[in-house]
């Protein structure tokens, strides 16, 4: 039978939080591509930007990176992300930033939109431009087709997103999102190239071939489950992949874009 792709609910309640476990963090970045999207940040901060305010700074791979030229704020909502961080933070939630009216010249944010519901999103996008006296400047996932990531829970037998995403972008949309208070200025793709999937074939993975995909730190959000199978990919897994592969392209992981204040 074939896995119904219903977009997972946005009201659920989610009891287990991968970003407040120590081990999410550890060894965050072992492939160094977030330090290098650092790099590529830096150059793309304009030259009268004084004050940063990085929105989901996580463990501050990024944050602490731009803190060594600007003078930087990390907020996020996790405690244990927080401790990685060497400038000023607070701990508070994207939907409600304890900071006044155009206190930053430029709010930062990356990879923390696709991880909020519809309702927390517009929340989010709001108090991002509400805060920013001048740029907004955002990475996220590119173009991600959602479903190829979900994973299955053995325990409690609920399905969710890998890395917890339920939002996909694509610069239109984000476009749309900050439109009219702030236009974009400039846009680039960046990271690993990433296998694009016709919808199709990855159903027709999930009915004869090995669907659920997993790693090291992956986290049932709704019981708690941390003991996932390991994945044996069988023959009709590789030649579904194969097939993909010849048809369906592949793109870049990241889109950053900049704008600025109309």
């Amino acid at each position: 039978m074939f896995f119904n792709f219903v977009k997972i609910k946005e009201d659920f309640l989610m009891l287990h939080d991968r970003f407040e476990i120590k081990e999410t963090w550890l060894n965050y970045d072992d492939d160094e591509q977030i330090k290098a999207k650092s790099r590529l940040i830096k150059k793309l901060i304009p030259y009268d930007v004084h004050s940063v305010l990085d929105v989901g700074c996580g463990n501050g791979i990024i944050t602490n990176e731009i803190a060594k030229n600007w003078q930087v704020t990390g907020l996020d909502r996790s405690a244990e992300a927080l401790q990685y961080l060497k400038c000023d933070k607070v701990q508070a939630s994207a939907t409600d930033i304890p900071f006044p009216e155009k206190s930053f010249d430029l709010v930062l944010s990356s990879e923390m939109l696709e991880h909020l519901s519809d309702a927390d999103l517009q929340k989010a996008v709001q108090e991002l431009k509400r805060v920013s006296a001048k740029y907004i400047l955002l990475s996220v996932p590119w173009k991600e087709y959602l479903p190829a990531s979900y994973t299955f829970c053995p325990v409690c037998k609920h399905k969710f997103h890998l890395w917890h995403h339920s939002q996909s972008f694509t610069a239109k949309r984000l476009q749309n999102l900050f439109a009219p208070e702030f236009k974009p200025l400039l846009n680039e793709t960046a990271g690993q190239l990433q296998q694009n999937w016709l919808p199709f074939l990855l159903k027709l993975r999930q009915c004869f071939g090995q669907w659920m995909v997993t790693n090291k730190t992956t986290v049932c959000p709704y019981c708690g489950n941390t003991d996932f199978p390991l994945i044996h990919f069988n023959l009709g897994t590789k030649l579904v992949n194969g097939l993909n592969h010849l048809l369906a392209g592949k793109h870049r992981y990241w889109l950053i874009m900049l704008f600025g204040r109309q």
